[in-house]
């Protein structure tokens, strides 16, 4: 086991849960069995690491040269990251909640500004808006129809539903690590709000699929 996924094990034991990591197999296993409260809950971490481009882009801001770097394509890892997580959970979690740990190790210089607003098209899909263009063009304003979730999602009632939750796992530079678990409205088995209420843990949910919008934090008096 890598140093993430022990610094993972470390930050729940200290929010009071037992940790045991899953033995191997043939097939591919997820990495931890936690139990918190009485409940059991399969685990899965993922890293994001430096891709060539951006430890190209580290080496050039050690030789002071100037660099720009495109975090378009950051939706893609965490997609992937989300998908291959929950094939690996669903062959242990066998009706107890699943939980995807996603740890950016990157450095600050590459990781990306806003996470949540990766995981949340991520998991929902890209922002939409449909708008009504008039004809002639120039007759009359452009006029919002509809401003929703598209295309990417990776949660919904048909896909991926053994992953209760996505978490975020970071440590900020001089700080103490911390944990945002973002709630999925279609799990099979739903984790349970405040199971692991905590110092430095943070809970969301997505209010309706229906309609673009972003996660409403569910109140954590331990945070």
């Amino acid at each position: 086991m890598g140093c993430i996924e022990a610094n993972v094990e470390s930050f729940l034991e200290r929010l009071g849960a037992n940790v045991n990591r899953i033995p191997t197999e043939e097939q591919r296993t997820p990495d931890l069995l936690v139990t918190i409260q009485g409940v059991e809950v399969i685990v899965e971490i993922k890293s994001i690491n430096e891709n060539p481009n951006e430890k190209h882009a580290i080496q050039a801001i050690e030789s002071r040269d100037v660099i720009s770097l495109d975090h378009s394509k950051d939706i893609h890892r965490f997609i992937s990251k989300i998908k291959d997580a929950n094939n690996q959970l669903k062959h242990k979690c066998c009706g107890r909640p699943g939980i995807v740990v996603i740890a950016d190790r990157r450095s600050f210089f590459t990781r990306s500004l806003n996470p949540q607003q990766i995981l949340l098209e991520a998991m929902f899909g890209a922002e939409t808006l449909w708008v009504t263009m008039p004809y002639p063009a120039c007759s009359s304003p452009l006029g919002r129809v509809a401003h929703e979730f598209g295309l990417g999602r990776t949660v919904a009632p048909n896909a991926n539903t053994t992953t209760s939750a996505v978490a975020l796992f970071f440590q900020p530079a001089g700080g103490e690590p911390r944990l945002l678990i973002h709630h999925n409205p279609h799990a099979a088995v739903p984790l349970d709000p405040g199971l692991f209420r905590g110092p430095n843990v943070q809970e969301f949910i997505m209010p309706s699929t229906k309609q673009f919008a972003d996660f409403v934090e569910i109140a954590n008096h331990d945070t």
